[in-house]
C-alpha cells in the first residue's frame, strides 16, 4: 500500500508541474487575448508602469541610500489587486524615508510572454523609493498552490540579492506575510544579516485554497523570524496558544487608515433615502443572508457594496433586490468618493475563526468620515464600545442599522474621526520600525 500512495503522489506531482508547463501558454496566448476581461485587473495595473530590466539597472535608478534600513517586502497580496496591509506598510516606510522593494508573488504570471520567450527579472518603480521587484520562474506557479522548488526558491534569492547590491543596500529587513517564501527568506537573510518580520495579518487556514503544505510551514516562518507581528491581539492568542514559544518576540501591529487617501473629514447623513455601504472584498465570509434581510425590509433604503466579487459570493440573492447595488471594483483613491454618500458603514461578516482573527482596514476608513458602523460581533471592532453598534443577529442587523442612522448630535461622529487621527498607518510604520531596532539591540 506505501508504494501504491507513493504512486499517486508522484503522478498528482507529474500532472500538476505539466498543467504548470501548459498554463502560460494557454493563459497568455488564448485566454487574455479573446477578452481583455479575461485578464486580471491586477495584471492590467502591472503593465501600465514602465518597467527596466534588473540586469541593467544601475545605482541611478534607484534613490540613493541613507541611514534608514531597506525593507524587502515577500508579501501574500499582489501590489495591483486589492490595496492590502503589505502595500500599505511599504508605501508608509517610503515616506519616512526608507527604501522598499516588493516582490510580485505571481512569478511572471504578470508578464505578457511565456517564459522563456519573456525571461529575466524586471524592476518597476511603484511610488518614490518602492520598488517592485517582478521575477519570472518558468512554471509560473501559483503561489498559494504548493512550495516554491528549490530551483525557484534560489533564483528568487538571487534576484533579489542582486536588487539589493545594485542599489548599493548595507542594512535590511525583510517583512515576510506568507510562508511560501521561507527558503527565500532565509537564504537573503543569510547572506545579508537582514532582520527577518513575519507579518501574521490573517487565520491562513481559514482562507481558501491554500495548500496543506503552506499551513505547515507557516509555524516555521514564525519560528525562524527575528519577530513576529499579528494584526490582532485574537489571531496571535490563537498563535501563542499553539507555539508559546513566540511570546518573547511577539507583537500586535494593528491595521489603519492612510490620511493621504482617506483625509479626516464629517461625512453628512442623507435624511430621508439613506446609503448603507460596505467597501471591501466579497467574500465566502460576507453574511449575504442578513444583508439580504435588512434590504428586504428597508426598501426605501440604498445598499452599496463596493469592492471586488469572489467567485463562490452568492451574489444572486441579493441582486433579486432592486436596492442592492453592486459598484465592482474601484481605484482605492476613489473609495473616499463612495465614503462620503454613506449613512451607516458594515461590516457583516460570518463570526468563524477567520473574521475573529480579523482587523478590518475598513473600519478604520469608515471612522475617517465619522461614518457609525454596524458590525458583527468581532473582538477587533467591539474595543471601540459605543462608537460601533454591533448585532448579533440577521434580526440585530436590522435592529442596529436602524439605531445607527437615528444617531443624533455629533459627539460620536467626532470621537470617531478622532480615532481615524490616531490609528494611521504612519503610526503603524512607526511601531514597525522600534520594532526592528528593539530586534537590533536584542541580537
Amino acid at each position: 500500500m506505501p508504494a501504491v500512495a507513493d504512486g499517486l503522489l508522484n503522478f498528482g506531482s507529474t500532472l500538476r508541474t505539466a498543467k504548470e508547463l501548459i498554463r502560460p501558454f494557454y493563459l497568455k496566448w488564448l485566454f487574455f487575448r479573446l477578452s481583455s476581461a479575461n485578464c486580471p485587473q491586477a495584471f492590467r495595473a502591472w503593465r501600465a508602469y514602465t518597467s527596466f530590466q534588473l540586469r541593467r539597472a544601475t545605482a541611478r535608478h534607484f534613490a540613493p541610500p541613507t541611514q534608514n534600513p531597506d525593507f524587502v517586502f515577500l508579501p501574500m497580496t499582489d501590489w495591483h489587486a486589492l490595496t492590502q496591509r503589505s502595500r500599505q506598510l511599504a508605501l508608509g516606510l517610503s515616506l519616512l524615508g526608507h527604501r522598499c522593494v516588493y516582490v510580485n508573488p505571481h512569478l511572471g504570471r504578470e508578464r505578457t510572454q511565456p517564459y522563456p520567450i519573456s525571461r529575466g527579472s524586471v524592476i518597476t518603480q511603484l511610488s518614490e523609493r518602492v520598488y517592485e521587484l517582478h521575477v519570472h520562474v518558468p512554471l509560473e506557479p501559483v503561489f498559494h498552490h504548493r512550495r516554491l522548488r528549490r530551483a525557484e526558491a534560489d533564483l528568487i534569492a538571487r534576484e533579489v540579492l542582486t536588487t539589493l547590491q545594485t542599489m548599493g543596500s548595507v542594512r535590511q529587513a525583510l517583512v515576510v506575510s506568507f510562508p511560501v517564501w521561507n527558503t527565500v527568506a532565509a537564504q537573503v537573510a543569510g547572506k545579508t544579516s537582514s532582520l527577518v518580520v513575519y507579518d501574521s495579518h490573517d487565520l491562513l487556514e481559514g482562507l481558501e485554497k491554500i495548500s496543506s503544505d503552506l499551513l505547515l510551514d507557516e509555524r516555521a516562518a514564525m519560528d525562524k523570524a527575528d519577530a513576529v507581528m499579528f494584526s490582532s491581539t485574537w489571531l496571535m492568542t490563537e498563535h501563542l496558544r499553539r507555539n508559546p514559544e513566540l511570546v518573547h518576540k511577539s507583537r500586535v501591529v494593528r491595521n489603519a487608515v492612510g490620511l493621504s487617501n482617506f483625509p479626516i473629514e464629517l461625512s453628512r447623513p442623507s435624511g430621508e433615502n439613506p446609503t448603507i455601504g460596505y467597501i471591501g472584498y466579497l467574500g465566502p465570509w460576507f453574511d449575504v443572508d442578513s444583508v439580504r434581510a435588512a434590504a428586504s425590509a428597508r426598501p426605501n433604503w440604498r445598499f452599496v457594496l463596493v469592492g471586488p466579487v469572489s467567485p463562490g459570493f452568492r451574489r444572486d440573492v441579493l441582486l433579486q433586490l432592486k436596492n442592492v447595488t453592486f459598484v465592482g471594483e474601484v481605484p482605492y483613491t476613489s473609495l473616499p468618493d463612495y465614503l462620503r454618500t454613506f449613512d451607516v458603514g458594515l461590516i457583516p461578516f460570518r463570526v468563524e475563526p477567520l473574521t475573529l482573527a480579523s482587523n478590518p482596514i475598513k473600519l478604520y476608513e469608515y471612522f475617517a468620515h465619522g461614518i457609525p458602523v454596524v458590525s458583527s460581533p468581532l473582538p477587533e471592532v467591539q474595543m471601540y464600545g459605543d462608537l460601533v453598534y454591533v448585532a448579533h443577529s440577521q434580526e440585530g442587523f436590522l435592529e442596529r442599522i436602524d439605531e445607527a442612522l437615528s444617531e443624533s448630535g455629533e459627539a460620536l461622529r467626532a470621537r470617531r474621526l478622532q480615532v481615524a487621527k490616531m490609528q494611521t498607518w504612519d503610526e503603524r510604520c512607526q511601531a514597525l520600525t522600534a520594532l526592528i531596532a528593539a530586534c537590533k539591540k536584542d541580537s
